[in-house]
């Protein structure tokens, strides 16, 4: 028996989705004719038996599972602020998973980017807002932007692009320390009080014989507040400990001992540790956001020997342009050296 190789296209939406793009695998793979099906590069790899199947055949079956992925299922695009690190995007997944009508997510922390699959027309957006402010993140408006990626979706669509999160990036350097600390938001301000009250109580411990141990307990009453409030809600609504919650019973450990130091720098570092990864991450975001806005509106296309413009997102997969040129972003066309 003779086998042919056939390559089909993921739409964007099945190729930003696993769940949906394994769904397609499986439901080739169940077809008649089929032998295997593998993803490769945004496309299924399939395998038919050309006595049995063939290359239309599977094609109309593609199309056959689409239309029932589309009747099952849809997908929200949910932009969240705070995530800096691959635990804090499994917590917001976890949590956001367990939502009545939500039946898959996947988050990204690089991006800021979280992905609700749920029933058509059954999305609750505040629902999905308020657990994740729960945690200690925030759902960013979809005015506002969404992330590296999301800000590279829109700028396909002739929306808002990337440049957008890097233009605030620049205005936010800018600007002065009293309105950067006006910008600051209530967990950041809670970690700068938390930091003063412990300079203040380690000066008055080790230079006079005044009592500090209510100065390093007020440290850890101001900042133990959002890392437990965050650390018990995850582990309510994922069913296990994560990081902020396993401080907090170190804190309140090294309180019912007496160690009162301990407590407020075991709260105080944790804090700084936080704000600084955070900062961390979005700085480098807005430098990838940077990069993201160059990607041109219009490539330059040969096809047979001729040459054409082709709007960004209209060239095929696979498309060759000019070695001088430039290429979309999203890898919808591919810059060879050509003579």
């Amino acid at each position: 028996m003779s086998a042919t190789t056939v390559e089909l296209e993921l739409d964007r939406g099945a190729a930003g989705c696993g769940d949906c793009a394994e769904r397609l695998r499986g439901a080739l793979g169940d077809h008649d004719g089929v032998r295997a099906v593998a993803e490769a590069g945004g496309r299924l790899v399939v395998e038919l038996d050309d006595e049995r199947c063939s290359g239309t055949c599977v094609r109309r079956a593609l199309d056959d599972a689409r239309s029932r992925l589309a009747h099952d299922y849809a997908h929200t695009v949910v932009a969240v602020d705070g995530m800096d690190c691959a635990s804090c995007a499994r917590t917001v997944s976890a949590a956001v998973g367990r939502l009545d009508g939500v039946s898959g997510v996947e988050v990204s922390f690089t991006s800021g980017r979280m992905l609700v699959e749920h029933a058509p027309g059954q999305f609750d957006r505040a629902a999905v807002a308020r657990r994740v402010e729960r945690l200690g993140y925030h759902v960013v408006d979809d005015a506002l932007g969404g992330g590296l990626m999301a800000g590279a979706d829109r700028g396909a669509d002739g929306g808002v692009r990337g440049a957008d999160g890097a233009e605030r990036g620049a205005v936010d350097e800018k600007r002065g320390v009293l309105a950067q600390i006006r910008a600051l938001s209530r967990g950041d301000l809670l970690t700068l009080i938390s930091t003063a009250l412990l300079l203040v109580a380690v000066v008055v411990d080790l230079t006079t014989d005044l009592p500090a141990a209510w100065l390093y307990g007020a440290a850890v009453l101001v900042g133990i507040g959002p890392i437990a409030r965050a650390g018990v809600v995850a582990l309510v609504t994922t069913r296990r400990p994560e990081i902020k919650f396993l401080m907090t019973v170190a804190s309140l450990g090294a309180v019912a001992i007496g160690a009162w130091m301990e407590a407020a720098l075991v709260v105080v570092l944790f804090s700084i540790g936080e704000w600084l990864e955070g900062r961390a991450v979005a700085r480098a975001r807005r430098e990838l956001s940077s990069l993201v806005a160059l990607a041109p509106q219009r490539a330059r296309v040969r096809v047979e020997h001729a040459h054409g413009d082709a709007a960004h997102g209209d060239t095929a997969p696979g498309a060759a342009a000019r070695a001088a040129g430039t290429v979309p972003h999203d890898h919808s066309a591919v810059a060879l050296p050509m003579a």
